[in-house]
């Protein structure tokens, strides 16, 4: 009688791709949020509050949609410095080198001296950073302006990158575009996102592991 061989025991594993989209998404724990924050000031100033609230003021109309918050300048000192809730802080080193911090930015009126707007500084224990577009050249529409999360477009200010991003205290948005004072601008859709395709790749994990299971 012929002795017939037991067929071979079947292993599993894990496919490469499912422990690669693993190791990304381990990588956006403890961050601000894995999954990004936008505030689109639908109702308000949704947490925002202003260091100088002289001049400014939330409008339910006229934003990239909806509602906006603008702020008008009636003095060099005036300020318009605009804080960042507490959802916008915390860890950001997942961001490093994939997320971007963007606003939505009007320009209404520019007097003479102008300089750049909208600008960005965050800071913590660890130092700070500050972040600015171009010296506008005159007024503009509803424009996405975006600050990738990486130390070269950012100027350092004090400390080190890694030490800023590992505890954001404060987030700032510097609104006035002059030294002298009489411009009106605008902010919209502030968004602060990690790398792109985060959730396909919650997806393709959710996929895989279920194709495993079967």
């Amino acid at each position: 009688m012929p002795i017939r061989s037991l067929p071979a025991k079947r292993t599993t594993r894990f496919p490469a791709i499912f422990i690669a989209a693993c190791g990304i998404l381990a990588c956006f724990a403890g961050s601000a949020s894995a999954s990004g924050v936008t505030t689109s000031f639908t109702t308000g100033f949704e947490g925002w509050t202003f260091v100088n609230p002289s001049g400014s003021s939330w409008q339910s109309s006229g934003g990239n949609p909806g509602g906006y918050v603008r702020f008008d300048d009636l003095g060099p000192a005036n300020g318009g410095q605009f804080l960042a809730p507490a959802s916008y802080l915390g860890n950001w080193t997942s961001y490093d080198g994939v997320g971007s911090l963007s606003a939505d930015a009007q320009l209404f009126v520019l007097p003479p001296q102008a300089f750049a707007f909208p600008s960005f500084s965050i800071s913590g224990p660890g130092g700070s950073a500050f972040w600015t577009a171009s010296v506008p050249s005159g007024p503009f529409g509803w424009t996405t302006f975006t600050a990738p999360i990486t130390a070269s477009q950012w100027s350092i200010q004090s400390g080190s990158w890694a030490a800023i991003l590992a505890n954001v205290t404060q987030l700032l948005i510097f609104m006035p575009a002059s030294s002298v004072g009489g411009e009106i601008t605008g902010i919209d859709n502030v968004t602060l996102v990690p790398a792109p395709g985060v959730g396909a790749l919650l997806g393709l994990g959710g996929l895989l592991a279920a194709r495993r299971r079967r």
